[in-house]
């Protein structure tokens, strides 16, 4: 939990490879929604790489969008490299 903004920071989701494409991350992420909503908080973010084509259509499907990326996260020629950090986002009522 993010406290002074309010929010809930998703800043680790991993499944082993033997448990994907079985619902495992669709419940977590679930989990991870109802929790936030029940706490009352205004948004939950995460963050890929923009090359993480899997876990982007995953978090797209989930309801995420774009809010945001930092061009130089991980080396300074992160666009050059097609690997920039991206900041996704549910805003939530």
């Amino acid at each position: 939990m993010e406290e002074w903004s309010n929010r809930l920071v998703i800043s680790e989701l991993w499944v082993d490879e033997k448990l994907r494409r079985q619902g495992t991350a669709a419940a977590l992420m679930s989990l991870a929604l109802k929790r936030a909503d029940g706490e009352g908080r205004r948004a939950v973010m995460l963050e890929t790489q923009s090359c993480n084509v899997a876990a982007i259509s995953f978090y797209l499907k989930c309801g995420f969008t774009l809010m945001g990326f930092d061009a130089c996260a991980y080396q300074n020629d992160d666009l050059q490299r097609g690997e920039v950090r991206i900041e996704l986002g549910i805003l939530l009522p």
